[in-house]
């Protein structure tokens, strides 16, 4: 969901919608209101429209989403049916429209059908949606400024018809000039010299005519740019945020779309603690390991009565016999503890356990996250009581670490050893999905270490101090570029925000 002003731009959350939102607030944003229309409702720009407006972004997946549907009902219920516009993204109408459109519920409980005017923008590649949207988006201003989309197309058509009636007559001219001259290729010097002067000042006219609106175009880009930047940097993704702005700082210094990201960008990225960075995925290794002894070898060595189960985690065997839990070393194969507490009393299957390095190189068997024993001895370090709303995410990492989410929007680094939180974590996304440790890899432990977490598809380093963001813009800038170090964006990234080569 997007606001501009009193418009709320809604639709189903993606990548594709939210930049397609972005280009749409954007042009709203640049347009300005022709004079002869202006003079006559008193409107010369978007943000001077009071009555609140609701814009729908309608494919197949806008019918059933939550958010849209509350949007909807919002206005509905207000009395606002006839503030709410439609402009179709993808699919047939009555595939894309939500059913409170096409079927309005009135107070007293009758229903009115409705067949929704939608401006349409359905195209078979998303560049050729946004050309179309350059003149769909007149269909959603007209109603807003309450004047006719005719009217608004009409002063479109005249401007481009006088652009072409001033070239024609510039082109016309110059060939006047051209033929003159060539008949009266006699005359007087001094009177050549000032007709070439009038035609290098047409000329000069156009060359800078040409140039504004160049201008024009480009500053509307870095405006939409700036736009995509704001909902790039609720992501977490620094990096990607900073080299968006950076395509037109300091360029364009005075539009509050480009500096506001790249200053929430630097205060993520310059925090102490666990700042995010950037959008990437963590290679992937198989855990690879052989069998190391045949289950009839396991209870012919060790003697014990015929069990269901033992489980192999790195070079331990794990297995329970009645009510107690025994750990092995499997090479040589010896007992090194047992053990006895609330989950082996349980009848049934007990094998959740991991194999916890600490720093100072001491290893440990946490069972099912609550026990910590030290090996080989079997002490019991502690029993951990979890608070209400925390859930242990049963990820350790190869220094000793363990994750834990509270309420689905923080998460918090957990010192196993001491039994304490070493660095809490608020990701500037809701809720959480998915959390890992994302450090140098661990061979002998085949775990990752600490010194970064991948949340929700965002790496997050971890940084003892936090550096103190600059106030003025060109200092921004340079410790931008000094954090960037040298990443530029990429082919793929240019051509999904419309930068070009």
């Amino acid at each position: 969901m997007l606001k501009l002003h009193s418009v709320t731009i809604a639709f189903p959350e993606s990548s594709r919608l939210t930049r397609l939102a972005g280009k749409l607030a954007a042009q709203l944003e640049s347009y300005r209101v022709p004079g002869d229309v202006r003079s006559r409702i008193g409107i010369r720009h978007i943000r001077e429209v009071e009555e609140p407006w609701l814009i729908v972004l309608c494919v197949p997946e806008t019918r059933e989403d939550p958010g849209v549907l509350g949007e909807i009902r919002r206005f509905t219920e207000d009395g606002r049916y006839h503030q709410i516009l439609t402009l179709l993204v993808d699919g047939k109408p009555e595939e894309s429209f939500p059913e409170p459109l096409l079927h309005e519920e009135l107070p007293d409980g009758t229903v009115v059908d409705h067949e929704p005017l939608a401006a349409n923008i359905v195209a078979p590649s998303e560049g050729a949606a946004l050309r179309k949207l350059k003149v769909e988006k007149l269909r959603l201003l007209a109603p807003i400024l309450g004047v006719s989309f005719d009217e608004l197309m009409n002063r479109r058509r005249k401007r481009k018809i006088r652009i072409l009636a001033a070239f024609a007559a510039a082109v016309l001219a110059g060939g006047c000039l051209f033929l003159g001259i060539a008949i009266h290729r006699a005359a007087v010097f001094s009177d050549q010299q000032e007709k070439l002067t009038v035609q290098y000042g047409i000329a000069s006219e156009a060359r800078d005519r040409a140039t504004e609106e160049k201008e024009s175009q480009r500053r509307s880009l870095a405006t939409s740019v700036g736009v995509e930047a704001e909902q790039v940097v609720k992501t977490g993704d620094t990096e990607l945020t900073m080299l968006l702005c950076l395509e037109f700082l300091p360029d364009y210094g005075d539009l509050q779309e480009l500096t506001g990201p790249l200053k929430d960008a630097l205060d993520m990225r310059c925090a102490a603690g666990y700042v995010p960075v950037t959008a990437g995925k963590l290679e992937y290794i198989p855990y690879q390991r052989e069998s190391w002894i045949p289950m009839e070898e396991f209870l012919e060595k060790t003697g014990v009565p015929d069990v269901d189960y033992y489980t192999e985690r790195q070079e331990f065997l794990f297995t329970k016999i009645g009510t107690k839990g025994y750990l092995f070393r499997a090479d040589p194969l010896e007992l090194l503890f047992s053990f006895e507490n609330e989950h082996t009393l349980r009848e049934g299957k007990d094998d959740d356990f991991d194999i916890v390095n600490y720093a100072d190189g001491e290893l440990y068997l946490m069972h099912h996250n609550d026990y910590l024993y030290k090996i080989p001895t079997g002490e019991l370090v502690r029993k951990k009581e979890w608070n209400y709303g925390d859930s242990f995410n049963a990820s350790f990492s190869s220094d000793g670490y363990g994750i834990v989410w509270r309420a689905s929007t923080q998460v918090l680094v957990y010192d196993i050893v001491k039994d304490s939180v070493f660095a809490v974590v608020s990701p500037p996304f809701w809720p959480l999905s998915s959390t890992q440790f994302a450090g140098e890899r661990s061979e002998a432990l085949r775990k990752r270490d600490s010194s970064k977490l991948l949340i929700n598809g965002i790496f997050f380093h971890y940084q003892e101090g936090g550096t103190k963001v600059p106030e003025t813009l060109p200092e921004q800038i340079a410790l931008a570029r000094k954090l960037l170090n040298g990443r530029t964006l990429t082919a793929e990234e240019r051509d999904q925000y419309g930068l070009g080569d």
